[in-house]
């Protein structure tokens, strides 16, 4: 954290930096004058661009041609230049466009006097343009340190909400000497209470489509552990009508390849990041039954911007028990000297619920050869990381995306009791419990989840 005895001008300008800002466009004006001249210094310092405009309606029309370019954009000026403002900026509103503005105010009417501050301009930036059926941000810092956190909070609103957010200031703050602390890292600007938007692009067609598919989120699929992805083979091509699914083989499972080395479940994390990066989605509904689910709420808490919602099914949210920890290390030092096949009788208990092994008994017998057929030191080495997994239970309550928990009545493996945990400790998530559906509740009652996968995908669509 540096401090500086500086203006509030000089506060706009690094708050404006701080946010991402990378164009600037503006005509002189007192008291605005000295903003645009810092921005034309600090700009180029960063990559960005610093333009001064024939006049006030030209630079707001700028600034918007920048920021539908992918830039973060500002304008600053004063009373008598902000009343030119009035077509760019319902233009602005009108098309969705993220703009900052900075309005200096001086005393008035017109011209007024340049050198007296003033805050009469209040009700003119609320509702900057003709029309109605409409209302703008405007925020108004009392100091030059909120002038910096301000100014960092309208570029937040702005991106968040795509729509011009003004700054009111005056001439006694902006002109202003106080004494300033400006961050220089993310973690000081997280404990000054400064967030920031990135900025969203669509990589889809340059013109917006006819239907609502910008607004449906890809789905990414897990599955449970000893499984693969042909374990969505029934809700896949439902989904698929409507969402882009990403079926992922998780490693040591599947296509993906046999394992040689340990890992934790937070590399199966970054396995899935991987993929989306490779794919060009920036977030995504995070579905995951057993082990894929205990990696999707993980990337709530690591990537939240990569996870647009959770669909979590028969998995758990806790650390391993002691009980557990020393039956599977049995279990592995069993498959360890003679196989995996003496155990399957055992771990289908753990995976069908007892009304499928009753009644369903080509899909239990199906499911058992493919449990044999996993590799054996890939199954033990993910083994080893569902038992050495860490609670996620408290980090579960600053989880803000939209969730619903799903849990077959009949899991022995991870009891319904263990996804009413997850539920409540969620801020934002429903919990449905499917009948006579064991740990595999997707493969067990398809039809059940898929119902409740769908229903709850629309809704966040």
């Amino acid at each position: 954290m540096k401090r500086y005895l500086e203006t509030g001008n000089f506060a706009i300008t690094e708050g404006a930096i701080l946010a991402g800002c990378t164009f600037f466009a503006g005509y002189p004006i007192t008291p605005a004058t000295e903003l645009a001249e810092a921005m034309s210094q600090r700009l180029p310092q960063v990559g960005g661009v610093y333009l001064q405009a024939e006049d006030e309606c030209a630079a707001m029309h700028m600034c918007i041609g920048a920021a539908l370019g992918g830039m973060k954009v500002m304008t600053a000026t004063s009373g008598p230049g902000y009343i030119l403002y009035a077509d760019p900026y319902g233009w602005a509103l009108g098309c969705e466009t993220p703009v900052v503005v900075l309005n200096s105010g001086r005393v008035g009417p017109v011209s007024g006097i340049t050198g007296a501050p003033g805050q009469g301009e209040f009700y003119l930036m609320r509702y900057p343009t003709q029309g109605g059926n409409f209302e703008t941000i405007c925020l108004a810092p009392n100091s030059a340190q909120e002038c910096m956190a301000m100014t960092v909070e309208a570029f937040y609103l702005s991106e968040r909400f795509r729509m011009p957010v003004s700054v009111l200031a005056d001439q006694l703050i902006t002109d202003g000497f106080e004494d300033i602390s400006v961050p220089e890292n993310e973690n000081e600007m997280q404990e000054m209470g400064f967030r920031t938007w990135p900025r969203k692009v669509c990589q889809g067609p340059s013109f917006y489509p006819a239907t609502d598919e910008l607004d449906i989120p890809p789905v990414v699929l897990g599955h449970s552990f000893l499984c693969s992805g042909e374990m969505g083979a029934s809700q896949v091509p439902v989904l698929a009508e409507r969402h882009r699914v990403i079926n992922i083989d998780e490693r040591g499972h599947g296509r993906s390849g046999n394992l040689t080395e340990p890992f934790l479940l937070y590399d199966m994390v970054d396995d899935v990041v991987a993929v989306l990066d490779h794919l060009g989605i920036e977030s995504a509904v995070w579905a995951g039954l057993s082990i894929g689910g205990m990696v999707a709420m993980r990337a709530a808490m690591t990537v939240a911007e990569r996870v647009s919602g959770l669909l979590l099914l028969d998995t758990h949210a806790g650390a391993e028990t002691p009980y557990k920890k020393l039956k599977y290390g049995v279990m592995a030092l069993g498959v360890r000297m003679i196989g995996v096949r003496p155990f399957l009788g055992e771990i289908s208990k753990l995976m069908f619920g007892i009304t499928t092994r009753r009644r369903n008994t080509e899909l239990v017998a199906a499911w058992r050869d493919r449990f044999a057929s996993v590799d054996v030191t890939s199954m033990l080495l993910g083994l080893g990381a569902l038992v050495r997994r860490d609670s996620v239970v408290d980090g579960l309550r600053s989880v803000e995306a939209p969730s619903l928990v799903i849990v077959g009545d009949e899991d022995a493996s991870l009891p319904p009791k263990l996804s009413r945990e997850i539920a409540g400790a969620l801020p934002n998530a429903s919990l449905v419990v499917i009948p006579e559906a064991g740990h595999l509740s997707a493969l067990e009652k398809p039809e059940e989840v898929t119902e409740a996968m769908v229903g709850f995908l629309y809704s966040l669509s």
